[in-house]
């Protein structure tokens, strides 16, 4: 936890370096508390997508930031207006690009983690 997840218009294939603006994601949210080893992303293309009117000039690229639900909402918040400005800043286009942010709590009671740690093998 957390985990993120970008979504982009194939018209930005070519314009976003994804592993670095990953790595931008995490080591942010690192700086507002949350443990940088803890952060999961992926990021998934869309090669079937529609902007407004469906004019190939524009694009988009959506994150959803998914978080446990005891964070307070002032975090969230936080959390979400710190990976838009990342956004904003780290995706270059020559495209009218609609970014967006969406926080989404997870409840506690539902989610489960075990990390498995690499051991030798017998």
């Amino acid at each position: 936890m957390p985990h993120i997840t970008v979504e982009y218009s194939a018209n930005l294939a070519d314009a976003a370096d994804l592993q670095r603006l990953l790595m931008s994601f995490h080591e942010a949210l690192a700086r507002i508390g949350v443990e940088i080893e803890d952060c999961k992303s992926r990021a998934y293309r869309c090669d079937v997508y529609r902007v407004g009117g469906g004019a190939r000039t524009r694009g988009f690229v959506h994150v959803t930031l998914a978080v446990l639900d005891h964070r307070p909402p002032e975090a969230q918040r936080e959390a979400g207006e710190l990976l838009l400005g990342i956004l904003q800043r780290s995706v270059v286009s020559d495209l009218d690009c609609d970014f967006t942010v969406e926080v989404r709590p997870m409840r506690t009671d539902g989610y489960f983690k075990v990390r498995a740690v690499a051991g030798p093998v017998a």
